[in-house]
């Protein structure tokens, strides 16, 4: 993470949501077990995350279209500045090409 902004190094965003998602099975574990296609649906970064920081995830579950699972992830810096948003869909059917 040291080249990603070198004069003010963040934690890139494509790692907050990698941890979105890990938050997002284990709030629906059985929707996790089940799970065929996952679609990150909204990803926004409200504040910046440094190397160090902690970041807390809270998760909101709920039933979603055609038996999917709709997971609402939100991350607060220790300080509980909100630093990003996150909602998945967690799906048991297959995409269709």
């Amino acid at each position: 993470m040291d080249g990603h902004y070198p004069e003010f190094p963040i934690v890139p965003g494509a790692i907050l949501v990698e941890l979105a998602v890990e938050a997002a099975f284990r709030a629906a574990p059985a929707a996790a077990d089940t799970c065929t296609r996952l679609s990150v649906e909204s990803a926004r970064f409200l504040a910046p995350v440094r190397p160090h920081d902690i970041v807390s995830f809270t998760t909101d579950v709920r039933a979603g279209e055609d038996g999917d699972t709709v997971v609402r992830v939100t991350g607060k810096l220790a300080d509980e500045t909100l630093c990003c948003r996150t909602r998945i869909r967690i799906s048991k059917t297959k995409a269709v090409l």
